[in-house]
């Protein structure tokens, strides 16, 4: 909420908090997957709030960590709302990359990587939500989720054309 009303200073200041307790939560509890999926949240949120506030080389360390944690994730097939994480965290990456990419003083040769990358991540997150719509689990937000991420993945393409 801070971040939406232009307050990403102070978001990033709560966002790192909340990670911190989260990852002290998690260790003392490794085998509890809803307080491993609350720090990937927590790491993929505070890598977009860093790209907003424009600190690009820790928006890449939580993105890689955040991308590091997804893989070494299991799945629950049967929990819809962990299908839901993953899905949110694979877009808030994406759009930390994207911001990233757009920035001015990114290289181009970068910015073409990091939106083909920004574009990948969003098309995991749209597969996930995909999938919840098949299997009509897909609520009324993750529903919204679905569309802005189909958004997303045609401004990355729109920005790799140029």
């Amino acid at each position: 909420m801070l971040a939406r009303i232009g307050e990403g200073r102070a978001a990033l200041a709560s966002s790192r908090k909340a990670l911190e307790i989260r990852r002290e939560l998690s260790t003392a509890d490794p085998i509890n997957l809803w307080k491993r999926w609350d720090v990937i949240q927590s790491y993929a949120t505070t890598s977009n709030l860093l790209a907003q506030t424009g600190n690009r080389s820790a928006a890449l360390e939580d993105y890689r960590e955040t991308e590091t944690l997804l893989t070494n994730t299991i799945d629950d097939p049967t929990n819809i709302l962990l299908h839901s994480y993953r899905a949110n965290a694979y877009s808030e990456v994406g759009e930390s990359l994207k911001i990233i990419a757009l920035q001015k003083k990114t290289a181009v040769g970068q910015k073409r990587a990091l939106l083909l990358e920004a574009r990948s991540l969003f098309q995991r997150s749209l597969n996930v939500l995909q999938d919840m719509q098949s299997k009509a689990s897909l609520s009324r937000a993750s529903s919204s989720k679905l569309e802005q991420v189909v958004r997303e993945i045609a401004e990355c393409n729109h920005a790799l054309e140029k």
